[in-house]
């Protein structure tokens, strides 16, 4: 009996399914968009000669041109630039596979279709180009510019720093242009005072990402500013590239020019007290500001949005910075005050040598700080300052604020002798702080 082997061999090849990129374009008349096709058949390994991958267009209008990509993302992709010749709703599509043949008689082919909208443009928009600060913590970039969009209300920009105004331009359906290159675009200012427009630049064109997670093409134009705060309103129009003698399509945006922000006060100490709230303001900006303090322990702050106000309670002695972030304005470095939390140091009492029975003189007297400078006033109150003679032959009444940062006693002179004056204050804790004994002298009037 004869044994035969009988053998069979299958040759098997997978892909991943063909798809577009993009399932749509809109481009105005003359304009051109890169479409990728990726995945769907490749060639088969036997016979990859049989392999064909076309592009074909549905309409008259469309112009279509093979490409190779540099740096393709995989290394199934195809593309295709395409370019509307005539206004109108078209389609590219693209079919790849392997022609049948003794080694493969059903060979997988597959086909994706692009809509290419050949529009008119019908509206526009215009943006200030979306930064960030770049002095912003990186953690608090979740707070966004809450200004109202375009055409809402006035936009603020920097007064001393040049704008970008970034264009998009939408078909009557409202879906946004891929690319109108191809149509003329002319930019007016109100005020080239405020902010003109560069005459050695033209607009730029800028490939950006929109919400629908897919590149638009965008206008950028420059606006130059120049150290002036006011309002002014940029203009653009755009004319089709088919229709040069129609009226042309508007937008405007207002835009307010503003200084940089600063604090009111650049830098502050406040008298280490629980009772001790002091207010910052902020001046000049957008108005719209994110606040940080630098050491968080040194103190409380309250942000009063509203007003720009900071408050700031102490909590503990030492020294920090507080940093204010314009929200809706670039700019390289924050506004920053110094504050200094401190408790009570030394005392300052000023007064003559000499004082007569029967008359009165005036005694300064001021409390130090940290630094050795005087405490405002309006702390004081809280410190139950006394200060006290060491004999009945002086009397002492408090005489009030004499300036920011002092209060007076007047002490008079009842009989001739020498005594000492000392100072008591009570700081945060409750403590008694006292000053060195000063003598004065009491005579006979002369």
């Amino acid at each position: 009996m004869e044994h035969y082997n009988i053998t069979s061999m299958a040759t098997l090849a997978a892909h991943s399914p063909l798809k577009a990129l993009v399932s749509e374009v809109v481009l105005s008349l003359g304009a051109s968009c890169l479409i990728v096709f990726e995945g769907g058949p490749q060639p088969w390994p036997l016979v990859p000669a049989r392999f064909h991958g076309d592009a074909q267009a549905e309409g008259e209008g469309l112009g279509v041109e093979a490409l190779s990509l540099s740096e393709p993302r995989r290394a199934q992709q195809h593309a295709y630039r395409v370019t509307c010749h005539a206004l109108g709703e078209q389609w590219l599509v693209f079919s790849s596979g392997n022609s049948p043949g003794p080694l493969n008689q059903d060979p997988s082919v597959e086909q994706s279709r692009v809509r290419v909208d050949c529009s008119a443009p019908g509206s526009l928009s215009l943006s200030l180009l979306p930064s960030s600060p770049p002095s912003i913590p990186p953690s608090s970039l979740s707070h966004p510019c809450p200004e109202p969009h375009y055409p809402a209300s006035l936009l603020s920009v920097s007064s001393s720093r040049d704008a970008v105004l970034q264009l998009a331009v939408f078909d009557h359906r409202g879906v946004q242009f891929d690319n109108f290159s191809s149509c003329s675009v002319n930019w007016l200012t109100s005020n080239y005072s405020l902010l003109s427009l560069p005459s050695h630049t033209h607009m730029g064109l800028a490939d950006t990402h929109t919400p629908s997670g897919h590149s638009k093409l965008h206008g950028r134009q420059v606006l130059r500013a120049h150290d002036l705060t006011g309002t002014v309103t940029i203009t653009v129009a755009l004319t089709p590239a088919q229709d040069s003698w129609a009226t042309p399509l508007t937008a405007s945006v207002h835009l307010r020019l503003v200084e940089d922000v600063l604090w009111d006060k650049r830098a502050i100490t406040l008298y280490n007290h629980p009772d001790i709230t002091e207010n910052l303001t902020l001046v000049q900006g957008s108005g719209h500001f994110l606040v940080r303090l630098q050491d968080r322990e040194l103190a409380n702050i309250t942000y009063l949005e509203n007003s720009n106000v900071v408050q700031v309670s102490p909590l503990r002695p030492g020294l920090s910075s507080i940093l204010a972030y314009d929200l809706c304005l670039t700019s390289a470095d924050p506004a920053v005050t110094s504050i200094s939390i401190s408790d009570i140091t030394d005392f300052q009492i000023d007064f003559v040598d000499i004082v007569e029975v029967d008359h009165s003189a005036l005694v300064r007297v001021r409390v130090l700080d940290s630094n050795r400078q005087p405490f405002l006033h309006h702390y004081l109150p809280l410190m139950h300052l006394k200060l006290t003679p060491s004999s009945p032959i002086l009397t002492v009444e408090p005489a009030g604020p004499l300036d920011s940062v002092s209060v007076g006693y007047r002490v008079s002179g009842q009989t001739v002798g020498v005594v000492s004056l000392h100072l008591s204050a009570v700081d945060s804790s409750g403590s008694v702080r006292t000053s060195s004994h000063k003598q004065l002298q009491v005579d006979n009037q002369s």
